[in-house]
């Protein structure tokens, strides 16, 4: 994420196994915007990971939208005494009540230290959401995030 807000730098993490619902994906988060996240006063870039779900069936029981990712950086600082590698994240799906409030966690994949992956629990349910909407009014949703540990 730049700090414009806008993407930056888009790649498939976990493939479908499909080329062209790989690029769709792409293509679909190149055009996503954010507020920037914002340290000591001023808008700075940021790595976030999201995911792309797709769907079989009747499109119109979808949210219109789906959450927006709130002001300021989602991260959680972890404590120096625990060690990571580079590259380590921990993946979580979010379910976003329709006030934008977390109401559950769920690991969807380990970082490989269970005090990481539940001190990402811990801190995502402190976040909050503009919530999905349907035909205007807030909806629940589902939100799948990965968080950069190093």
């Amino acid at each position: 994420m730049t700090e414009n807000g806008e993407t930056a730098d888009i790649k498939v993490s976990h493939s479908t196994g499909s080329k062209a619902l790989d690029e769709e994906a792409i293509s679909c988060a190149s055009k996503w915007r954010y507020r920037p996240a914002m340290q000591n006063g001023k808008p700075v870039a940021m790595r976030w990971s999201a995911s792309a779900q797709w769907f079989l069936g009747d499109a119109t029981s979808m949210p219109d939208t789906v959450p927006a990712k709130p002001a300021g950086p989602q991260t959680c600082s972890r404590p120096s005494d625990i060690p990571i590698t580079p590259g380590t994240k921990t993946a979580l799906a979010l379910e976003i009540e329709e006030d934008g409030h977390v109401s559950m966690v769920y690991l969807e994949k380990s970082s490989g230290n269970s005090a990481l992956d539940a001190l990402a629990g811990k801190c995502a349910k402190t976040w909050h959401f503009q919530p999905a909407t349907k035909d205007g009014a807030p909806t629940f949703s589902t939100l799948h995030v990965a968080l950069p540990w190093g």
